[in-house]
């Protein structure tokens, strides 16, 4: 009679000679290696093609901005001896409050000249131009360069005085921005009053003041301090 235990006769049965399983090892560590090895040579070989590309990032951007360039020289004469500065809107509604991106749409370019002190807005997928306008550059910003922002009050019993008096302000100061109209808590100011809000515009309060041709004053008492850099209290003088 056999001494084998069954448990023992079956799980022999299926075991693997020792030799094939050191083949199946080996094939598979030559397989990763190979694998391994194609993979380092297929990077090595993109990296060098990528240092040998004379289209690096700075060249890449160089070569859209002549792009933009000669696209927006087909519509528009563009100033002479400069390379304009070249940017992308990537989100026009926290550039509504500039009039000059009032229009604007994400994906717009701007081709900025300094020298020639000019913006152009462009729009690529329709070939337009949106608009055009200066900029200036340096500490010599006036005031009707900037984008000041105003709070415009009734100080008279006249009814839509501040509505009508916007068309004016917006007149003379195009890049205004009136954030609110309401009525001043007093209703009898006989003159209009230009308050610089923060008082650290002084200049640009002097000169808005002259060219609106009202009184530059300090906040008068009893009005609440507004959210802008100017507060105009409209006069019974603007009727």
């Amino acid at each position: 009679m056999s001494d084998d235990r069954p448990g023992e006769h079956l799980t022999s049965s299926f075991r693997l000679p020792q030799r094939v399983v050191f083949i199946v090892i080996g094939v598979v560590v030559v397989f990763l290696t190979g694998f391994g090895v194609y993979r380092f040579f297929v990077i090595q070989k993109e990296l060098d093609r990528l240092k040998s590309s004379p289209t690096s990032l700075a060249d890449a951007a160089k070569t859209d901005a002549q792009q933009l360039v000669t696209e927006v020289g087909k519509l528009i004469v563009l100033p002479a001896g400069e390379t304009p500065t070249v940017a992308t809107v990537t989100d026009a509604s926290r550039l509504q409050a500039n009039p000059f991106f009032a229009n604007a749409k994400k994906g717009d370019r701007v081709l900025i000249y300094t020298k020639a002190k000019k913006a152009i807005l462009y729009r690529p997928g329709e070939h337009k131009i949106v608009d055009v306008g200066p900029i200036s550059v340096g500490p010599t910003t006036t005031a009707a360069q900037q984008t000041p922002s105003f709070v415009l009050l009734n100080g008279t019993s006249v009814v839509g005085l501040t509505k009508k008096y916007e068309v004016e302000l917006k007149g003379k100061t195009p890049n205004a921005v009136v954030a609110d109209r309401d009525n001043a808590k007093g209703k009898n100011y006989t003159t209009t009053l230009l308050v610089d809000v923060k008082g650290d515009k002084a200049q640009a309060a002097q000169q808005l003041a002259q060219s609106l041709g009202v009184t530059l004053s300090p906040l008068p008492a009893g009005e609440s301090t507004p959210s802008a850099d100017f507060l105009i209290i409209i006069g019974a003088d603007k009727k």
